[in-house]
Order: C-alpha cells, then structure tokens, then sequence
C-alpha cells in the first residue's frame, strides 16, 4: 500500500486548457484588489446554498472553501472553490464525487474523473456560450470574483454542470466499484460510530490542541483510535481529514 498519508491532488491544468477571462488584474485608485477567501464566500455563499449546496467550514492549507451537496445515502458532490495563484482576482471551482469528503483523493484505483472542472463538463456549445477564448480547448475557465457578469456565469456554469455530473451512472459505478474509496468510507463510518458511542483508546498522541472548524476534540479522538485499530497511516493529517470526513457526514445525516 501506498504511503500517500490522504495526500490530495491540487489540479493544476495545461496553460492551453485555460480560459482566463480577464488576464489584467482589478485595481481601484490604482492598487491592485486581491480576492480573499473570506470575500468568495460571501460573493458566492447564498447562490450555491439556493442551488442545494451547503457551505462546510474548512481550514486545512489546500482549501480556499468548500460547499457540499449529499446526492445519495452514501454520495456527496463537493464543490470546492480556487483562487488563482497569479492572478489574485481570478477563481474557479472543482467538483469532487465520492462517499468522502475528502476533494483531490483520486490514488489507487480511485477514479481520476471524480475530481474534475465545471468547464469539462459543458458540451462544445454551451462552453461557446461562456468562454472569451476563441479556444475551444480551453476548457479550464477562470472568473473575476470583483466582476458581477463573471460570477454571474459561473453560478449558471454551476447550475448546468452539478446534476449533469453527479448524475452520472458510470461514474457513480466506478467509484462504488473502488476499493481504495471503499476502505476510506468504511474508515469514517467507524471514526462515526467510535465518535458517538465515545470509544477510543489510551495515549493518543496525535491530537490537535484546540478544536478545529467546529470539529469537537471526540472526533478526533475517534479517528486516531480506528486509524491505529487498522493500522493506516497515522500523522496529525490522517487524524484531522479522518475527523472532518466523519464529522461532515454527521451533520449531513
């Protein structure tokens, strides 16, 4: 088995697949705006709750925000948004399918188009419709978060593409066919049960020392006491994505 420790994969594409709508960066009495986390989430919170999304606080480094929808007892779709590293005004998303929560795990026989772009997933004329690229290649399109038009299109890319994907019965197959998913989902059912029936064991040593994102200190308890029960990777990041897939599963339920 593979020591990936719930290593994620940040989906970076080709500069060729990339559409960026606006490549100057914003700027007002000549200083530069630069897109924030925090600002996002309040351009965007209320349009993607309408859609059925449901904003997950998450502070772990690889996430700028993350809105998950359940779609079946066992599925969820997480739309996971991303601010560009160069051009600060400029963000898209990612879609993750999967029992987990946890976006980017795609190792193993997990399957590599559970993590994907809203804009691979529009036919040729829809993207048409969208793009400012005469590049119909460029598939990766990016948004101007202090451009009402853009986050306009982006919520309607949203809203053509979510059924669309998570709907989709070989993929949904595929994933249930994975072994590598299934060990992480039987992973945080047992983090869930330990959790609420309050069973863990003696000298944990990978705790955090204070509660993170609204987490309570028994999850991670839980998920440090199965990691160690199974013999997984065990480090303070396992214990914390453990924790939170389980958690947010709970509150889902």
């Amino acid at each position: 088995m593979q020591d990936h420790g719930f290593k994620t994969e940040i989906r970076y594409y080709d500069p060729k697949d990339l559409d960026l709508r606006l490549i100057l960066v914003p700027k007002i009495n000549n200083i530069e705006m630069k897109l924030t986390k925090k600002k996002l989430i309040l351009v965007l919170k209320q349009k993607l709750e309408s859609l059925g999304f449901r904003y997950v606080q998450d502070t772990r480094p690889e996430c700028q925000a993350n809105f998950i929808m359940k779609v079946e007892d066992n599925l969820f779709l997480t739309l996971s948004l991303d601010i560009h590293r160069y051009y600060d005004s400029m963000f898209t998303c990612s879609y993750y399918l999967s029992p987990i929560i946890l976006v980017g795990a795609i190792w193993g026989d997990i399957p590599k188009d559970s993590y994907t772009r809203p804009g691979f997933i529009l036919s040729v004329d829809e993207f048409a419709n969208f793009s400012k690229s005469e590049n119909l290649n460029a598939r990766d399109i990016w948004f101007d978060g202090f451009n009402e038009m853009d986050v306009t299109s982006f919520v309607e890319i949203v809203k053509l593409t979510y059924k669309r994907f998570s709907s989709n019965t070989d993929l949904i197959n595929r994933i249930n066919l994975s072994k590598d998913v299934k060990l992480l989902e039987n992973l945080s059912q047992e983090t869930l049960d330990k959790a609420i029936k309050k069973e863990f064991c003696d000298n944990l040593g990978f705790q955090p020392d204070k509660e993170l994102d609204g987490v309570p200190f028994d999850w991670f308890k839980a998920a440090e006491t199965v990691i160690r029960k199974q013999n997984y990777f065990l480090n303070k990041n396992t214990v914390r994505n453990l924790a939170f897939d389980a958690y947010v599963k709970y509150l889902f339920s």
